[in-house]
């Protein structure tokens, strides 16, 4: 009778396990890619973005508040919406 060695399995069982998190992060990275660009809208250039973004940066975080407010969630945001930062009262009332 041949016995099955628990390293063996193991090490089955994580390569198989590894194989479903490769195979599912590829599905995910579809599902983004897919509704990242919306219609009627162009494929961003990522470098192009990153260069002109080191403009903004001098006031502006993504995640922490800093001259200006920070940009994370900015898309669809209302003007001087965020709660923890001190906007000027005109723009409040944009």
């Amino acid at each position: 009778m041949n016995e099955i060695k628990l390293g063996h399995v193991v090490r089955a069982l994580a390569v198989f396990l590894i194989a479903v998190v490769m195979l599912s992060a590829g599905a995910l990275a579809q599902q983004v890619a897919a509704t990242t660009v919306k219609p009627g809208m162009r494929a961003g250039d990522a470098n192009r973005g990153k260069a002109l973004y080191q403009a903004c940066a001098a006031c502006h975080s993504i995640d922490e508040n800093d001259v200006g407010p920070r940009h994370r969630g900015v898309v669809g945001r209302r003007a001087g919406s965020l709660p923890d930062y001190g906007y000027s009262a005109a723009l409040k009332g944009s």
